[in-house]
């Protein structure tokens, strides 16, 4: 389908619905986005949650060695009970980091391995150094436990467990926060090229509605303005679209058709109002000729019986008269020639009969 075809409101709602497609195509990747940080966001969390308490279980156990190393040096059993209190804040903080880590965590199989490593460095360093400390009698034995160098079999590998786990913990943040930054990045970049492909198609659309809409409206206004104005050459555009601008373009060349129309019979009533003018003033005329005729007629039949009465026999109609009137003259002149003859005649035999009774009577 040509797009000069589709109607006016069709185009603007594809327009609209390919910006909105646009849009929601962006905010789709944005809200994922925004969700891949949350998520990062709450692992990195959980993870600086599970290295603090890692931390705590780190501390506890050097905070019990260095009791027991306070008690060894001044034998005050403040030491020696903060030995105990040590394990048990090692043994929450251990809690925590087991259940932080999850039943299937690397640091799960070995969590037993470190319960029983720190229970043999009670029962086999920490409690008999405490017991023989107490008494001088015993306490080069406590000494003597106590640098054998035995509790490092117990703490190394509890160290070895819980800084593994902090290794792990700080590589498993790295990640993360780099995973978060590629999501801020990738965020930005689909915010920057969504605004930009958004003003590109923006424009373009534009564009193609100034050109398909505006545009022809524009040209419309112009050709009716000089239709408006008596140019009925000026051509209609966009007559073969199948819009409401072609519609209106219809409607313009039909309204030129009757403009053009009625100029004809306008031309075609003046034509005819001035044909019978022109006949008005020729019958005018005529009937002006026909009464100076009739005037000039009626005067010379006036003259001529002016004539006649007074005797004059010899007068003629001989003057220019109408057409029309010269049987009537040929008619008066001949009957006047016949009564001149007449007359003649009679005085004629008058003059005969004078002469015969002049001769009766001599």
């Amino acid at each position: 389908m040509k797009l000069g075809n589709m109607k006016i409101s069709a185009k603007l709602i594809s327009a609209f619905c390919f910006l909105t497609f646009v849009s929601m195509g962006m905010g789709g990747a944005v809200y994922w986005t925004i969700a891949k940080i949350e998520q990062e966001s709450m692992l990195k969390d959980r993870r600086i949650e599970l290295n603090e308490a890692a931390i705590d279980a780190r501390f506890s156990l050097a905070r019990q060695e260095n009791s027991l190393r306070g008690f060894m040096i001044t034998r005050d059993e403040y030491f020696a009970g903060r030995v105990k209190e040590h394990l048990q804040s090692f043994e929450t903080a251990l809690e925590k980091v087991m259940a932080m880590s999850g039943p299937d965590s690397a640091f799960a199989s070995q969590f037993e391995e470190v319960e029983r490593a720190m229970a043999a460095w009670h029962s086999e360093i920490a409690d008999p150094v405490i017991a023989n400390a107490r008494q001088d009698s015993t306490y080069p034995r406590a000494l003597a436990i106590f640098n054998s160098g035995k509790a490092d079999q117990f703490i190394e590998p509890i160290e070895g467990t819980i800084d593994a786990l902090r290794d792990r913990e700080r590589a498993a943040m790295d990640v993360s926060q780099a995973s978060a930054a590629e999501a801020i990045a990738f965020a930005n970049t689909v915010i920057v090229t969504g605004l930009l492909f958004l003003a590109g198609s923006a424009i373009v659309l534009g564009f193609m509605l100034a050109k398909g809409i505006v545009r022809p409206l524009d040209q419309m206004t112009q050709v009716m303005r000089r239709l408006a104005g008596g140019d009925k050459s000026v051509d209609v555009p966009a007559q073969d679209r199948g819009d409401e601008i072609g519609s209106m373009a219809a409607a313009v060349q039909t309204f030129k058709a009757q403009a053009i129309e009625q100029e004809r019979l306008e031309k075609e009533a003046q034509a005819s109002r001035i044909s019978q003018e022109e006949a008005k003033q020729r019958q005018a005329a005529l009937d002006n000729a026909k009464a100076e005729d009739l005037r000039v007629f009626v005067g010379m039949v006036e003259a001529g019986f002016d004539r006649l009465s007074s005797g004059d026999l010899t007068v003629r109609m001989s003057g220019r008269i109408a057409p029309e009137f010269e049987p009537i003259r040929a008619k008066f002149n001949a009957s006047v020639e016949a009564l001149e003859g007449a007359i003649g005649h009679v005085v004629g035999t008058i003059g005969a009969i004078r002469t015969g009774l002049s001769e009766i009577n001599v």
